[in-house]
């Protein structure tokens, strides 16, 4: 135990953040302040997580089609964002795509494609605006995009993995209104 703690103690001591030589200098880890971005709210979790769920119950081309539309809409919207367009009801956009992507889960009904591509790109631009709308001053772009993308892409897997598993567990159906 003795030597656990002297070994803890040495990595404390020998951490490169608490031995900061280069005072006065500030460095924004880009990629990790994007990264965290999306799991900063639950919002953003529980969208990102809704969609991948949603595509996992779809299956087929759905299974990776609507995640993949959802990253490349929401880093285009985060360019909008970044340069200072601040889109109206960004906030209520956030919301609203989240209570239809639920409502979408919840009902198991196989919309028309085009409404279902819709709503995954409507609920991408609102987030994608809203990352790049918060992104730090002194950031880099591109490695913020990218770590909010990673992020992103991450929380669709595990809603993939859920929709796709639970699917089996619960015996969901999908049934076409239409």
């Amino acid at each position: 135990m003795k030597t656990l703690c002297k070994y803890a103690w040495c990595l404390v001591l020998f951490d490169p953040f608490i031995a900061n030589a280069h005072t006065g200098i500030e460095m924004t880890p880009s990629f990790w302040h994007g990264f965290l971005h999306p799991l900063s709210g639950v919002d953003h979790i529980a969208t990102m997580l809704a969609v991948g769920i949603w595509a996992g119950q779809l299956r087929r081309h759905y299974l990776w089609l609507l995640p993949m539309l959802f990253l490349v809409v929401m880093m285009l919207a985060a360019l909008f964002g970044m340069v200072g367009w601040q889109g109206a009801f960004t906030e209520w956009g956030i919301m609203l795509s989240g209570i239809a992507l639920l409502l979408a889960i919840v009902s198991a009904v196989r919309l028309p494609s085009w409404v279902m591509l819709v709503v995954i790109a409507g609920a991408a631009w609102f987030h994608g605006v809203s990352h790049g709308m918060e992104m730090p001053a002194n950031a880099e772009g591109v490695e913020y995009i990218s770590g909010f993308a990673v992020a992103t892409a991450l929380l669709h897997l595990l809603g993939v993995f859920l929709g796709y598993r639970l699917g089996h567990i619960w015996q969901w159906r999908m049934f076409t209104p239409f």
